[in-house]
């Protein structure tokens, strides 16, 4: 059997906060390819994953219990085809000038996405095909109290589940490269 199981499943003891703290999200067509790939893995992990010469990605940072990301599975019996839908959900806080010109930026490009979850551990979205953004929202809120700002949402499709990128990427994707 081509895709047999290989583990099960044991139920956690500990609890892990959920949640996305930070954002670093980078224009899809300023990742370098090297031997047909944008990536690499070792042990399913993310290792290698290197920007355009002079180019870099950007972080956006988020308050606490306000942006998520998903990953939906269908599959078809019928075709014996199956994917995924991404979704990747943030806010920008704020109407000012930067900030607007930042989230049309946002909505022209194609772009990836590393979300470093609340627990510390970081996530690369958008990784075979890039999202792109279906919603960029601009708030201006009702009360004094409301929210006022952009609220994105940003989709794609894949064939292969989000990865884990090893912590010592990041540092080099918010650096532009060499």
């Amino acid at each position: 059997m081509a895709c047999a199981l290989t583990q099960g499943y044991t139920k956690k003891q500990c609890k892990d906060p959920s949640g996305v703290a930070e954002y670093i999200i980078g224009e899809w067509a300023n990742v370098a390819w090297t031997d047909n790939a944008k990536f690499a893995l070792t042990a399913n992990v993310v290792t290698t994953f290197t920007m355009a010469t002079g180019k870099q990605a950007w972080s956006y940072k988020q308050v606490p219990e306000i942006a998520n990301w998903k990953q939906t599975g269908a599959g078809d019996a019928k075709t014996g085809g199956f994917g995924y839908k991404v979704e990747v959900n943030f806010q920008i806080q704020g109407i000012e000038t930067l900030t607007q010109e930042e989230s049309e930026l946002l909505l022209k490009n194609t772009l990836f996405v590393v979300a470093k979850h609340n627990d510390g551990t970081h996530w690369l979205l958008g990784h075979e095909f890039g999202l792109d953004a279906s919603n960029v929202d601009t708030d201006s809120g009702t009360e004094m109290t409301s929210f006022k700002g952009d609220i994105i949402k940003l989709v794609g499709s894949a064939t292969i589940k989000p990865k884990k990128v090893t912590s010592g990427l990041i540092a080099a994707l918010l650096t532009p490269a060499s």
